[in-house]
């Protein structure tokens, strides 16, 4: 079984402790931060596979990053915790805004108790997210 975890990020959420076999991340998006790089990541729980097909994979399609493009994802993670915790914050605010506004018949987050997947979500994330 496999996880997308790039809009969790690690910091929300460790879908190995909840018995997944495979995570990816899409290093574009929130790990790097700016946008500023293109990449990926795959890690796996089965090493053999991942030094073996993976591996293969991965040097058959020429999935390595250039030196820069590591370096600005490095700078990325350092600020990672803080802009996940203002992402949420944020996102946590507007969801209580709209839920009270007469307007909005139905607010879609998991952060608000009135969702269906509240408790899941606190049970396996940090923060229901961004």
């Amino acid at each position: 079984m496999g996880c997308d975890n790039t809009f969790a990020t690690p910091y929300l959420q460790q879908p190995f402790k909840y018995g997944v076999d495979f995570v990816m991340h899409s290093t574009t998006k929130f790990l790097n931060g700016h946008g500023t790089a293109i990449g990926g990541i795959l890690l796996g729980r089965d090493h053999g596979f991942m030094k073996g097909p993976a591996t293969k994979m991965q040097r058959v399609l020429g999935g390595n990053s250039n030196p820069f493009d590591a370096f600005v994802l490095v700078n990325g993670l350092k600020t990672l915790e803080i802009r996940m915790q203002r992402h949420c914050e944020n996102a946590m605010q507007v969801a209580r805004f709209l839920d009270g506004h007469k307007s909005v018949s139905k607010v879609n987050y998991t952060g608000l108790t009135s969702h269906p997947d509240h408790a899941i979500a606190m049970k396996q994330m940090r923060h229901p997210g961004q």
